[in-house]
């Protein structure tokens, strides 16, 4: 069955190189973005099917019973027709698990990873504003979806409501065709598309979850909360301790005024010595309440499909970088917890499933945050297989000594050494090998944060997360001190801040170390070592704050968001934060290629595998695989280190 939107149809020959552009309206009884589309797509369907293939246009109503025309059903099979949607991994999903057409990711092309990569808006409706497109979203577009994919609505014969959704549907496709060729002169590399392919087939795999685990870690947690409840409730005499209300109103009629119930400000008062029972009650259960960190357990058995999570990393989520973004479980922001012990763990892990509040409080004084060091071992190998886990060693701060050419941190990577003891040794003046740990620790945040220009305020906020409260005083001597200890640094932040502006200045290519800078339309494309750009929408010369020449560009939402005005650390700060993500992916892709490696994930700086338990090279092959350089910065002192184990932690 056609829609009034078909338009009049030529021969396609699918023997050929052709492209099927494609959009698709679902339905589902879950909520997809608590669920993701894996999930959804168990209990989901296809309402309409939109399309575009050589020349021909339309929108088949699959939700009345219509069905594909042989030669869109022809070309979705094709390996030669490539196919296009925006967001294509819903498509993807969608299509194989509920029309049970096969989509391998290498068949396939996203427009919204394309605008990502172009530092461009993800949305359609977004793209289509910043691009300025003819065709536009309609504008009753969200109370369709809402009425028909959400609400699950039953369209009449002649309902109004559903030709209106046809439109929309068909809408989407042209937008689709326009944007595809409007980016078409800014192409994505080659490499990217199978790195996005590769991207897809790890969250087809989806992350190994322990259900049986996660489920008791959740009714303890539900019990824990519940008796904590009580125990405020008997000690406030409030109906709900919960309430912001109704707590700020009893802690001032207890003489204890606090001007929000914020987390620091609630340990803030726990920390008063003369805090009165009743009130040191209260709040120490509203933290063990509050604890957002348990919500975890609910979201990995919302997405969960027959023991895996899939669909938990955003290929080029960080739009500027290209960096992976965490999705769902939030892989990328997991909690580190109260627990470090791995015998601690073991045994909050045993207590939970034998399902002992009791046991728990004797055990662990801050029940919540056991369990919130239980979140990461959700993630757990299957029967017969172990985790096999590495992690780049200070991979960022290699980059960057690599990058701006530090022969002197290179040669102390390659020796081994511990740059945060060789900073320390400097700063209070000590041998290396006399440093202590104190020393090292004081010496850590400005070597993470030093490299991308933090001045001495800023690197005294950035020391508060390492739970370091450095004077101001302080904080600029170890700022001082870093400078001069590593000159390439400030050197290199001075020559990539000349490229920039000279380009954007001059229209012309300049160079920077291993990096080209060069205006290219309405873009500053940064050519990277690896062969891939980083662009930036839309530059231009302006004064700052401190009325300094900068380069600005546009931010996430062109023409919306505030321009950003950039410095010389941001612009360091990106291209590290680049080419180690490049560094990640040349890993991935090793890992990836080996046979008894199953890669299922990847956070930070780690690659998670899956190995058969009695495979006793696995781990030396991985962190083979990861300490490979890549051709582009073979003489990177690059290394890794890992472990293996039955769950996923922080080791």
């Amino acid at each position: 069955m056609s829609s009034a939107w078909s338009k009049t149809k030529t021969t396609t020959l699918l023997g050929s190189a052709v492209d099927l552009l494609i959009d698709i309206e679902t339905t589902g009884t879950h909520d997809l973005t608590k669920v993701g589309v894996y999930r959804y797509a168990m209990e989901g369907g296809v309402l309409l099917f939109g399309y575009r293939l050589g020349g021909v246009s339309d929108v088949i109503d699959l939700k009345r019973g219509a069905a594909l025309p042989r030669a869109v059903d022809a070309a979705l099979r094709d390996p030669t027709v490539t196919k296009w949607a925006h967001n294509a991994s819903f498509e993807r999903v969608m299509l194989e698990r509920c029309l049970g057409v096969p989509c391998p990711p290498e068949q396939w092309r996203c427009t919204a990873v394309w605008a990502r990569y172009l530092g461009l808006p993800a949305s359609l409706a977004g793209l289509a504003a910043a691009l300025r497109l003819e065709s536009g979203k309609l504008a009753d577009g969200k109370r369709l979806i809402r009425r028909f994919c959400i609400d699950r609505d039953e369209p009449s014969p002649l309902d109004h409501d559903w030709e209106l959704f046809i439109e929309y549907c068909a809408r989407d496709v042209a937008l689709l065709q326009e944007v595809k060729a409007k980016l078409s002169r800014y192409p994505m590399p080659a490499a990217e598309w199978a790195l996005w392919a590769l991207d897809q087939r790890i969250n087809d795999r989806g992350l190994p979850v322990d259900i049986t685990f996660a489920h008791a870690a959740q009714r303890l947690a539900a019990a824990h909360t519940e008796e904590r409840h009580r125990v405020a409730q008997g000690a406030t005499g409030l109906a709900n301790p919960n309430s912001r209300v109704q707590m700020m109103g009893w802690l001032e009629r207890q003489g204890v005024p606090v001007e929000d119930l914020r987390a620091g400000t609630v340990a803030d008062t726990l920390a008063r010595p003369d805090l009165p029972y009743t009130v040191r009650t209260a709040l120490e259960c509203r933290v063990q309440t509050s604890a957002t960190s348990l919500s975890k357990y609910d979201a990995f058995l919302a997405a969960a499909c027959h023991g895996r999570v899939h669909g938990s990393f955003q290929f080029y989520g960080a739009s500027r970088t290209g960096r992976w973004a965490g999705r769902l479980v939030q892989p990328h922001n997991l909690p580190r917890g109260s627990l470090r012990d791995g015998a601690d763990i073991a045994t909050a892990r045993d207590t939970v499933m034998e399902g002992d509040l009791d046991l728990m409080r004797l055990l662990f004084d801050d029940v919540s945050g056991a369990l919130s060091s239980l979140v990461r071992s959700i993630i757990a190998a299957p029967p017969g297989l172990a985790l096999v886990v590495a992690d780049y060693s200070s991979i960022e701060s290699v980059m960057l000594a690599w990058s701006c050419g530090s022969e002197y941190l290179l040669d102390l990577f390659r020796q081994g050494r511990d740059p945060y003891k060789d900073f320390a040794s400097v700063l209070f003046g000590v041998p290396y090998e006399q440093v202590t740990k104190a020393q090292r620790n004081l010496a850590k945040p400005a070597v993470l944060g030093g490299g991308y220009g933090l001045s001495g305020k800023g690197l005294q906020a950035y020391a508060l997360s390492f739970g370091l409260d450095l004077t101001l005083t302080e904080a600029k001597r170890h700022i001082d001190a870093f400078r001069a200890r590593y000159a390439d640094i400030p050197a290199f932040w001075r020559a990539i801040e000349d490229a920039t502006q000279t380009a954007v200045r001059e229209k012309t290519a300049v160079s920077a170390g291993h990096f080209r800078f060069a205006v290219d339309g309405p873009y500053l494309m940064v050519s990277l070592p690896s062969g891939r750009d980083l662009t930036y929408y839309k530059p231009r010369l302006e004064l700052n704050a401190f009325d300094r020449v900068t380069v600005s560009y546009e931010g996430a939402a062109p023409g919306r968001s505030p321009r950003v005005k950039s410095h010389p650390g941001l612009w360091v700060e990106n291209l590290v934060q680049a080419v180690a993500r490049d560094v990640l992916a040349h890993g991935l892709r090793r890992a990836n290629a080996d046979p008894g490696l199953e890669v299922v994930g990847h956070v930070h700086d780690e690659i998670l595998c899956l190995a058969d338990i009695d495979d006793a090279d696995a781990l030396p092959r991985l962190e083979r695989h990861m300490a490979d350089a890549p051709p582009w910065c073979a003489d990177a002192p690059i290394s890794a280190k890992g472990w293996t184990g039955a769950y996923y932690r922080k080791d």
